[in-house]
């Protein structure tokens, strides 16, 4: 009989390939307004399971705090940018809502992870991921200043920038499950090429929306 503890595992690591299979291939495909509807239900399912199975780690199995840290690192940037496609008249209540929540879990469960000790293989992933989402959270501060106008102009690079980090710091906990997979230097050259993809496909909507 298959422990829970491992059942919880495996289907945390299941979904997590999941939206990082899912999300990439809707970054870049040219899909139609529809189709990139539909398989964003799929990839917001995906990351729905994601948090779930990371929260009953440490809520029921009291283990892996990384878990936790983790999932918030890479979710709170796919679902703000998410949102940044949907709400394109700016930031409202539940944004704020969601960085307040994001911010207090970090809070919560790093000092826990540091704990854990140094040469935790996952330390250089949540590591690597808080400093990709701090930048993240830092502009969500401040965007309530910004001119509403901004946002109907620039949301579409809003949610290619949020959605690359996520995925990035999502492929890093990914990438640490496998044995050579949490080196500094691997998570390091995965943080890289999320930067470069998110520049490529900026450039990319740049240039579509002013051929058209």
């Amino acid at each position: 009989m298959i422990p829970w503890h491992t059942l919880n595992l495996a289907l945390h690591i299941g979904f997590g390939g999941a939206a990082v299979a899912l999300g990439t291939y809707m970054l870049v495909r040219r899909a139609d307004d529809d189709e990139h509807a539909y398989l964003g239900r799929w990839f917001l399912l995906c990351i729905a399971a994601l948090v779930l199975t990371a929260a009953l780690s440490l809520a029921v199995f009291r283990d892996m705090p990384q878990f936790v840290l983790l999932s918030v690192l890479a979710c709170y940037p796919l679902l703000s940018g998410c949102r940044s496609a949907w709400a394109k008249e700016g930031p409202q209540f539940v944004d704020a809502l969601l960085a307040a929540v994001a911010v207090a879990m970090i809070v919560l469960v790093l000092p826990d992870l540091w704990s854990a000790g140094t040469d935790d293989a996952w330390l250089p992933a949540p590591v690597l991921g808080l400093i990709a989402v701090l930048p993240v959270l830092a502009y969500d501060s401040v965007r309530w200043l910004l001119p509403r106008p901004w946002f109907g102009r620039g949301w579409r690079y809003e949610h290619i920038c949020k959605l690359v980090v996520g995925l990035s710091a999502l492929s890093g906990a990914l990438a640490s499950s496998m044995p050579t997979g949490g080196s500094p230097t691997a998570q390091l050259l995965l943080a890289l090429g999320g930067m470069s993809l998110a520049a490529i496909l900026c450039v990319r909507a740049f240039r579509r929306e002013h051929s058209s």
